[in-house]
């Protein structure tokens, strides 16, 4: 995994906002120290930051990332070539949400409403995924530094993949109701993409939604919050449907 970090980094250092690599051990890399606050801790503490310019220079990233082209979709090697090919990234996410489905601890009826959503999204999906690029994998407002100056930079990259922008897209608009306003409508003006991609956004995150509750996560806070999310973006489905 650090070997797969390091050539990310060496990668785009030039491409979008990260910190300098310095060095590395055995099983660590060094970064240069990078000012700012996650947007998490900021929109938490309603800190006064430019949302807007924070929105537009996250899409731009994620812009520049859709330039990062792999020739199919797959997990790394250390080189960055594809070690774990995928048939394409949605048949990736959607075989693996559906071996999800038998052990999620939510009820019979919301798996049932899922697998049906499922199973109508996937030729929309396929449609909107485009060609496979780099995925950072956990787009979410913790791994991303702002502070006045708009986006200093982006964190963690264990989980980077070749896949669809789209997977990004929907982990950062998860949490739809806590964002400021004007980063969302400046993030999707960016972008740009319309109410269609959207939705269909919010519905690839099922992924990452149901794997969070699998039986060993036993965490009712956390478990009560996902069931909600998951509802709410079966609700937008079913009404744009």
């Amino acid at each position: 995994m650090v070997d797969i970090e390091e050539s990310l980094a060496r990668r785009l250092e030039s491409l979008i906002p990260l910190p300098a690599l310095l060095g590395r051990g055995p099983r660590f890399l060094v970064y240069e120290w990078r000012p700012g606050i996650s947007l998490e801790r900021a929109i938490a503490a309603r800190a006064d930051l430019p949302y807007e310019k924070i929105g537009r220079d996250l899409a731009e990233a994620r812009q520049k990332l859709n330039t990062v082209h792999f020739p199919t979709a797959g997990f790394f090697a250390s080189d960055l070539s594809i070690a774990h090919p995928w048939p394409s990234a949605i048949d990736g996410l959607w075989s693996y949400l559906r071996t999800l489905f038998p052990q999620a601890n939510a009820p019979a009826e919301l798996i049932r409403r899922m697998a049906r959503i499922a199973d109508d999204a996937e030729p929309r999906l396929h449609r909107a995924a485009g060609p496979p690029v780099l995925v950072h994998g956990d787009f979410k407002a913790s791994n991303v530094l702002v502070d006045e100056s708009g986006l200093t930079t982006i964190l963690d990259w264990e989980f980077a993949h070749s896949g669809t922008w789209l997977s990004d897209v929907g982990q950062i608009l998860r949490h739809l109701d806590q964002l400021p306003p004007e980063f969302v409508a400046a993030f999707a003006d960016q972008m740009p993409f319309d109410q269609e991609t959207m939705t269909l956004v919010r519905t690839l995150d099922l992924v990452n939604l149901v794997d969070f509750l699998r039986p060993e996560r036993d965490q009712p806070k956390m478990h009560a919050d996902v069931i909600r999310r998951i509802t709410e973006v079966c609700d937008q489905y079913e009404s744009q449907s």
